[in-house]
């Protein structure tokens, strides 16, 4: 069906593109996009719409030393902003969002199967889906596709010619 992709277009990476469109073209219902790529401060400012969501500790945070710095930062954006940029300095694999390898789709309105839909969709693509209560989203992450994917179609191509050839 089709996707919305509401972040503004300077915010959506070609791998982001690539994958919400490849996956959209999988589903039989219409997606949203709500966050794709992100910077140091709209990552904090995510955060914060956590806490105000209710859940003051970041508890979908895995990394604990991280999520209790930046709430402990609340409500200053500007500190909170400094965190995010001293963790992705020394984690940068882990903001998938700063990277742009990393798409936040509404679920609000979405049944549970289209949800699970979506979840199964996203694996087959590569993706690593991860269900978000606060506030209720699909975040999806996955890695950037190399920039050599085409060789080995060529190799292939390559083969038979010689193949035909001799």
């Amino acid at each position: 069906m089709g996707i919305t992709w509401r972040p503004s277009p300077q915010y959506i990476s070609d791998e982001q593109r690539q994958f919400g469109d490849r996956l959209s073209a999988l589903l039989d219902f219409d997606i949203v996009v709500t966050s794709a790529t992100r910077t140091p401060r709209g990552q904090a400012e995510a955060m914060f719409g956590i806490i105000r969501a209710g859940d003051p500790k970041l508890s979908i945070y895995s990394d604990r030393n991280f999520a209790d710095e930046v709430a402990a930062a609340y409500p200053d954006l500007d500190k909170a902003t400094e965190i995010v940029v001293k963790y992705a300095n020394k984690n940068p694999d882990k903001f998938s969002h700063q990277l742009g390898l990393a798409i936040d789709f509404r679920t609000i309105g979405l049944t549970q199967d289209q949800i699970d839909r979506m979840i199964m969709a996203a694996k087959s693509l590569g993706g690593r889906p991860l269900v978000e209560t606060n506030p209720p989203h699909l975040h999806v992450s996955f890695k950037k596709k190399s920039n050599l994917s085409y060789i080995a179609p060529l190799m292939g191509l390559g083969a038979i010619a010689w193949i035909l050839l001799r």
